[in-house]
């Protein structure tokens, strides 16, 4: 089996956020968009010069991941493209339910077609 998150990143052994990131990324067999906003994936992952990921992949503010994500589904059902792929948003706890509720809550509104996975590592103060 391909992986699509893998070597490269920088977590300790069994990190659940990157075991979390591998298992989603598998399950849609490459087939996606990922957005991170910053965060302890996004750190572990995304290091200057080198990548985890396999998939195309962006880093958004801390706030905004919702938003780069429903930017993303639009422009690839204008540009004919929706079946490349499914959006998915991997971001922590204070990117979800705090600060980045805002967003999130206006991207449920719309309709959005997005994968959002909130990956709860409580860390967040």
């Amino acid at each position: 089996m391909k992986t699509y998150f893998g070597p490269g990143h920088g977590a300790c052994p069994g990190c659940g956020l990157a075991i979390a990131a591998k298992t989603v990324i598998n399950a849609l067999e490459g087939r996606c968009f990922v957005v991170n906003p910053t965060g302890c994936l996004e750190i572990i992952s995304s290091q200057y010069d080198r990548s985890a990921w396999g998939v195309p992949y962006i880093h958004s503010l801390f706030e905004n991941a919702a938003s780069v994500a429903s930017g993303i589904e639009v422009a690839l059902k204008v540009l004919g493209r929706k079946d490349e792929g499914h959006v998915v948003v991997l971001a922590g706890d204070g990117a979800t339910a705090d600060i980045g509720i805002g967003c999130l809550s206006g991207m449920f509104d719309r309709g959005h077609n997005v994968l959002y996975v909130c990956l709860d590592n409580e860390a967040y103060q």
